[in-house]
Parts: structure tokens; C-alpha cells; sequence
């Protein structure tokens, strides 16, 4: 009987051990169901994280390809518009170059040489008929160099108006370069206009002839019978007329006119 008593108290003992220890096992297995749960979280997220760190280096990468499109693109266009503005100029000079050569054709060409011996004709004419002592003679634009002709032939004019007009005249020659025949045409002619234009409103008339490289200038200065200094009108027959091509290059400023001279054209009336 004791031994039943004392064998029912072991048993008591180790049920009440037991249910200690399942009651403790139970509280580990909740707070290990919990850490469970928590680390699901955590991981969950993580995944998530990871998710979006892979969508935004995808995002980047798709835009630094299409950056280098963009670059490899923008790069072709400045090729190809670099080629184009190559090609532009290389047509440009090619343009440019035929231009002039035009201009020194047209310069020297024959229309220049028949104009420019009918105007020594006219010179020469005038010089018999205005100038010369005697009959018979011969004038100076048959004996004078080619390369001296226009300003033979400007002295020439400023003689014969000198005996029409009374007004003394000097040519101030300063050029050292022979002229083009074109050239040598335009200088006399309007050298022969401007001389006319003021004989009658003073008493003497400087006609100066100068080059700067690239033009021929003609100035003209008047003075009355006191060497003072006369103020001429505007050159009527330049802008009254207009006769010049605004092509020409001929510019009329006050009592000066400019006269281009091509770079390209030769010597036309040197010796």
C-alpha cells in the first residue's frame, strides 16, 4: 500500500515535470513561431528591396544604352553636317575662283582693248584739233610707252580744256604700276568727265591719280585765281546718271571716285 501511495506521488511528480516542461516547450515554440514570422518579414522585404535595386539598375542600364544611341547618333549628324559644310566651302571657293576669273577675262577682253584704242583715238584727235603747235605732227599718245598712255592721255585732256576754257589744269600722277586695259579706259574717261565737270567754276583744277593695291582713286581739288580753295559740287555725272552697274565697284564719294582694280588682272597696256 505505501509502495502504491509512493509510486502514485513519483508518477504525480513527473506529470507535474512534464506538463512544466511542455508548457515551456510551448512558449519557445511560440516565440520561435514569432521569430519565424518576423524573419519571413524581414526577408520578404529584403526580397523586395532586391526586386526594386534590380528594376531601378535594368531602368539604368536601358538609359545609359539609349544615352550612347543618342550620343552615337548626335555624333553621325555632326559628321555628316561637318562633311556637308566641307563640301559647301570647298564649292564656295570653287565659285569664288571662277568669279574672278571671269572678272580678269572680262577685264582683258577684247571689248576692253577696242574701247580702250578708240579712246586713244579720241585723245589723239584732240590733241591735233586743241593742242598741237603745228600740223602734221605727231602726238604724244603715238610716241609715249603703252604703260604711259593714261596719263599721256589725261595731260592731253587737261591741255585741250585748258585752250577751250582758260582754267589751268595739273595731272598729279602717282601711280608706279601699269593699268589694265579696262582700267585705263575708266580712269580716262571719268578722269575727262571730272576735269570738264570743273573748268568753268574756278580758275585751276588738281586732278590727282593714286592707287591703293586693290582701286585706282581720283581726286579732284579747285582753287580760284588766289590759290584758295574751292568747294565744287557733287559730280553730277555719276549721280545724276546712272549709267554705273552697281556691279562696277565704282564709287563716287564728294569729288573723289574709287575705281576697282582686279588682283588677278595683268599689265594690260605695260610696254
Amino acid at each position: 500500500m505505501v509502495f502504491a501511495i509512493l509510486l502514485a506521488i513519483a508518477a504525480l511528480a513527473a506529470a507535474l515535470a512534464l506538463g512544466v516542461r511542455v508548457r515551456r516547450q510551448g512558449h519557445a515554440l511560440g516565440a520561435a513561431s514569432d521569430r519565424i514570422a518576423t524573419l519571413s518579414e524581414d526577408l520578404d522585404n529584403v526580397r523586395n528591396d532586391r526586386a526594386q535595386q534590380v528594376v531601378r539598375a535594368d531602368d539604368a542600364e536601358s538609359a545609359r544604352v539609349e544615352a550612347e544611341t543618342r550620343a552615337e547618333a548626335l555624333e553621325t549628324e555632326i559628321r555628316t553636317a561637318s562633311a556637308k559644310l566641307d563640301d559647301a566651302l570647298v564649292a564656295y571657293e570653287h565659285i569664288r575662283a571662277t568669279a574672278e576669273e571671269l572678272r580678269a577675262q572680262l577685264l582683258v577682253s577684247a571689248d576692253a582693248a577696242t574701247l580702250w584704242a578708240l579712246e586713244l583715238a579720241r585723245v589723239d584727235r584732240r590733241w591735233h584739233v586743241s593742242v598741237a603747235p603745228g600740223i602734221d605732227l605727231t602726238s604724244p599718245v603715238m610716241s609715249s610707252p603703252e604703260s604711259e598712255l593714261p596719263h599721256v592721255a589725261l595731260d592731253i585732256i587737261a591741255a585741250a580744256l585748258r585752250e577751250e576754257t582758260g582754267t589751268r589744269f595739273t595731272i598729279d600722277w602717282q601711280l608706279t604700276e601699269p593699268l589694265s586695259l579696262a582700267t585705263a579706259v575708266l580712269v580716262v574717261r571719268l578722269g575727262d568727265e571730272m576735269l570738264a565737270a570743273s573748268a568753268l567754276k574756278c580758275e585751276l583744277v588738281e586732278l590727282r591719280v593714286t592707287g591703293t593695291g586693290d582701286a585706282v582713286q581720283l581726286s579732284l581739288a579747285a582753287y580760284d585765281n588766289s590759290d584758295v580753295p574751292v568747294t565744287l559740287p557733287d559730280l553730277a555725272f555719276l549721280s545724276g546718271i546712272h549709267w554705273v552697274p552697281e556691279h562696277s565697284g565704282i564709287v563716287r564719294d564728294g569729288m573723289q571716285v574709287r575705281i576697282p582694280v582686279s588682283a588677278s588682272v595683268g599689265a594690260g597696256v605695260a610696254a
